[in-house]
């Protein structure tokens, strides 16, 4: 589908704001409740879980935040018991932040709460509104990837 290029800004706002808006909403509602943490906590104890043992040089860098911000941060889930730091069998110098039981626990409750505060929105929409979001869910998905894999510094607007 060829856009103008004043839709296409029309287009990029709205999308921009509705995700602004909905991102905002979510992190609202998902900090809320027993054994809640910050997003930056959720995010990082997130990655641990998926990709395994860390350097913090690594964690910081993927999570797009500075290596003392970040040490600061593992600092406190592991004060918390979310995170523990450990050797690398490798390089016993290397020291990695690997997720507790307790830190996949927190993680899959924030997984469970968030997904039940979409399903409740998702229920408000109409059954036409409900599918052409999971028509789009793809091309979000891959959207969501590139960015990931794309340094904000490096994207410049036109």
């Amino acid at each position: 589908m060829q856009f103008s290029e004043a839709a296409d800004d029309d287009v990029s706002y709205r999308f921009g704001l509705v995700v602004e808006r909905l991102v905002r909403w979510l992190r609202s509602a998902s900090s809320k409740g027993s054994g809640a943490v910050s997003s930056s906590t959720a995010t990082a104890l997130g990655r641990l879980q998926q990709e395994g043992p860390m350097r913090i040089t690594e964690l910081a860098q993927v999570e797009g935040i500075s290596q003392p911000a970040m040490t600061q941060l593992v600092d406190r889930i592991v004060k918390a018991g979310l995170a523990r730091r450990t050797t690398s069998g490798d390089d016993r110098r290397c020291v990695l932040v690997e997720i507790t039981q307790a830190g996949v626990d927190t993680v899959d409750e924030r997984r469970r709460r968030r997904s039940g505060h979409l399903h409740a929105l998702l229920q408000d929409l109409a059954d036409d509104e409900r599918a052409a979001i999971v028509a789009a869910l793809p091309a979000l998905e891959r959207l969501s990837d590139s960015a990931m894999a794309t340094p904000a510094t490096s994207v410049t607007a036109n």
